[in-house]
This record gives C-alpha cells, sequence and structure tokens, in this order.
C-alpha cells in the first residue's frame, strides 16, 4: 500500500508525517468536522513581509485546486491548494513544531523563498 496518492500536476507542498498526524487528530477532535473534511492552504498578501499562509478546514474542492491524499495509519487527509497560492509555495515543507514553548505548524522553506519577517509570521517570495 502506498502512502501517498498524487494527483496531476505534481503538488507544490511537502508535508510531514507528524503535520500530517495532527492535522488529522485535529480534524477527528472537533464535532463540526467529520472524515469529508479537507485542509485548505492559501498563501495571500499580507503581514510585514507580504505574504500570510493559513491553513482552514473546509468541504468544497474547487475544479483548478491541487490535491493530494496523505495517511497517517488508517487516517487520511486531503491538502488542497489553489494555483496562485501553489505558485508561491513550490517546495515549501508543512510541518507541525513541538518545542517546551510552543506548538505548531510551519512553513518552512520553498523555491521562491525571498525572506521571513522578524516574528516569522509573514514571509517575502521572488515573484
Amino acid at each position: 500500500m502506498t502512502d501517498l496518492i498524487q494527483i496531476k500536476p505534481p503538488f507544490p507542498l511537502k508535508v510531514t508525517a507528524l503535520a500530517v498526524e495532527q492535522m488529522i487528530a485535529s480534524r477527528d477532535r472537533d464535532p463540526d468536522y467529520d472524515s469529508t473534511y479537507s485542509v485548505r492552504v492559501v498563501c495571500k498578501s499580507g503581514g510585514c513581509a507580504g505574504f500570510k499562509q493559513s491553513l482552514d478546514f473546509m468541504n468544497e474542492i474547487k475544479q483548478d485546486d491541487l490535491t493530494m491524499r496523505f495517511r497517517h495509519g488508517k487516517s487520511g487527509i486531503d491538502i488542497v491548494i489553489d494555483p496562485e497560492s501553489a505558485k508561491l509555495m513550490q517546495g515549501v515543507t508543512l510541518d507541525y513544531k513541538i518545542s517546551a514553548w510552543e506548538s505548531g505548524f510551519s512553513f518552512v522553506g520553498g523555491d521562491k523563498l525571498k525572506g521571513i519577517c522578524s516574528c516569522g509570521a509573514s514571509t517575502s517570495y521572488c515573484v
């Protein structure tokens, strides 16, 4: 059995196993969501460096969205990204960090990454 099912064109994000595990756990913990919900990744204008990334649960996939199914154990989740966000976030790794002070999702690196603001909440890309 394969861990990833890729839908063409190539999916722009790399996603760590811990990030997948945490997305599935978050979805399954919340009574408002069920296994039909996906995670939408969006990169839009904002923040002091120019762009902000966000994650949100949703159950609507648009025709031009890029989608990939990620599995953890017997569970899985679709991660969805729109074409404009995909162009900016090519090669970005979506991770989940755990430290003594905080835990949460993070976006790391990327082919077009130019810089990160000092607070770490937004990024700039070569567009």
